[in-house]
């Protein structure tokens, strides 16, 4: 099949549409993978435009006979920067940073000695905490913010990816991560 003569010579039109191609496809092109990946990493992180609430988004395999230095093998390194840092001269304890299971969240808290007697009329000697640096904290791995649940509970462990139970007051507590409540275990 031989096409007409027409149709395969080169004319100042076909020069002129194929030079305009040249140079508008990879510029179009260009822009439309920079609009795509601006709309995938919006979906990955679960916002839509004008959204204030946003879905969080990580894709992690849950294992639930995981230890806690399994958690870090597979979640990462825990930012030592974001744990707080307790007064020295203290007695301090730091429950073991330990990541949800779903890698999105690491939870601890911290405990500091502080003695001193409160008034010449006593001989006793009390704790004069909560310090601000005591508490259960944590850490959101998406944001990097760190809150202060409790001012004076122990972490105890997870329950779920997003309710973990502390100890307040020799009392089970467990902290819901989405409705940010506290409920009496």
């Amino acid at each position: 099949m031989s096409l007409r003569k027409k149709f395969t010579s080169v004319t100042p039109f076909s020069k002129a549409l194929a030079m305009i191609l040249f140079i508008i496809l990879p510029i179009g092109a260009f822009f439309l993978g920079i609009n795509y990946e601006k709309n995938l990493n919006l979906i990955k992180s679960g916002n839509q435009i004008g959204d204030s609430n946003p879905i969080e988004y990580k894709i992690i395999e849950v294992f639930p006979t995981e230890g806690p230095r399994d958690l870090i093998d597979r979640c990462g390194k825990i930012p030592s920067e974001k744990l707080g840092n307790p007064k020295k001269n203290h007695y301090t304890i730091v429950s073991d940073p330990v990541w949800s299971p779903d890698c999105r969240y690491i939870a601890w808290s911290v405990f500091q000695s502080g003695t001193s007697i409160p008034d010449t009329n006593s001989n006793e000697i009390s704790y004069q905490g909560p310090y601000p640096q005591e508490g259960v904290f944590l850490y959101t791995d998406r944001t990097g913010d760190v809150i202060k649940i409790s001012d004076n509970g122990i972490f105890k462990n997870w329950n779920g990816s997003k309710k973990f139970i502390y100890l307040e007051n020799n009392e089970e507590k467990k902290f819901e991560i989405n409705s940010g409540s506290i409920l009496n275990n």
